[in-house]
């Protein structure tokens, strides 16, 4: 799992175990685990794709799939 999806989920009250996945304590609030990620989304869909500060052939979508790791 991305090393910054289980950080968020972490700040949120859940749990990561490798065999487990993540697990929600009493507590745990999913609600503001969603919101961290929409945060996190909407903040790399703003930057620009690389190093210079330019925008390259880079979709937003495909930079926050690129961000979480996801396929």
């Amino acid at each position: 799992m991305n090393t910054r999806i289980i950080e968020l989920a972490e700040q949120c009250g859940f749990n990561y175990n490798e065999n487990f996945g993540l697990t929600a304590d009493i507590g745990a609030d999913a609600e503001k685990f969603a919101e961290l990620i929409i945060s996190e989304c909407m903040s790399v869909a703003d930057l620009p794709n690389d190093v210079s500060g330019k925008w390259d052939h880079l979709l937003p979508s495909e930079m926050i799939a690129e961000h979480f790791g996801v396929e």
